[in-house]
C-alpha cells in the first residue's frame, strides 16, 4: 500500500521517496486561527484567537478587515521525516479538500477541489511535529474584496435583525499521503466547516456582474 501511495505522490510531482504508511503517520490539533496580535501564523494551538476546527467558526466582516492571521492550522508527525532537518513539504503529500456547500437546482452539492497545504515549520509544543497552514483570506474567502461574487459559492440569507447577508459554507478535510486525517490521528470527524458571511457590497467590483440579495 505504501508503495502505491508513494507512486501517486511522485506522479503529482512530489519528491516523496520515503517509507510512509498508516502506522507511522499522525495528524492532529486542527484549529482555526483568527487573531490580530501579530503572532507568527500557526504558532499557537490553544488560547486566545484559536478555535478547534470541529467547533466551526463564522468568518465575518471583522475577521476580513481587522484580523492579521486568518488560517487553518494542524500538525503532522512521521518518524524520520518531521523530526529531522529536512523538507516535509516535499516528503509528505499533505492536501486540503474543499468545496462551497451551495446546493444547485437539483439539491446536489459540488465535488471537492484539492490543493496542497503549506508547511510553515515545526510545532513549538513538540518540535517532532510539522505545522501546516491554509491561509483563508485571499484564496478561499469568496467575499474578499474585490473578488466577483460567484453564485455557485455564495447564497443570500439574513442576519439576526433580518437584514440581507451574503452567506457561504466552506466544507473541508485533510489528507496525508491520501490517508484521511481522522484515520491516522485525532481529528475526530472527516469534515469541518467555516461559515463565511458579509453584508452585501455597496458597489460591484469593477468587471463583475451585479449580485444582489432581496431586501
Amino acid at each position: 500500500m505504501k508503495f502505491f501511495i508513494a507512486s501517486l505522490a511522485l506522479a503529482a510531482g512530489v519528491n516523496a521517496i520515503v517509507d510512509v504508511n498508516q502506522d507511522n503517520l499522525w495528524a492532529g490539533k486542527p484549529i482555526v486561527e483568527i487573531t490580530r496580535d501579530g503572532r507568527a501564523s500557526c504558532s499557537q494551538f490553544d488560547g486566545f484567537g484559536v478555535t478547534p476546527a470541529q467547533n466551526g467558526v463564522t468568518y465575518d466582516s471583522w475577521t476580513r478587515s481587522r484580523a492579521t492571521n486568518q488560517n487553518l492550522c494542524f500538525q503532522v508527525w512521521s518518524p524520520g521525516v518531521t523530526d529531522k532537518d529536512g523538507n516535509p513539504w516535499q516528503q509528505l503529500d499533505v492536501q486540503v479538500h474543499y468545496r462551497y456547500r451551495t446546493a444547485n437546482a437539483t439539491n446536489e452539492y459540488p465535488p471537492y477541489k484539492t490543493a496542497y497545504v503549506n508547511w510553515v515549520g515545526r510545532a513549538k509544543d513538540n518540535d517532532h511535529n510539522a505545522v501546516y497552514q491554509v491561509p483563508l483570506a485571499l484564496e478561499y474567502d469568496p467575499m474578499y474584496w474585490p473578488k466577483c461574487i460567484d453564485p455557485s459559492k455564495v447564497t443570500c440569507g439574513t442576519d439576526a435583525s433580518g437584514n440581507p447577508l451574503y452567506k457561504s459554507t466552506f466544507e473541508y478535510f485533510f489528507t496525508v499521503y491520501w490517508y484521511l486525517a481522522q484515520d491516522i490521528g485525532k481529528f475526530g470527524v472527516k469534515g469541518f466547516t467555516i461559515d463565511f458571511v458579509s453584508a452585501p457590497f455597496d458597489t460591484t467590483p469593477e468587471g463583475c456582474a451585479l449580485f444582489q440579495c432581496p431586501k
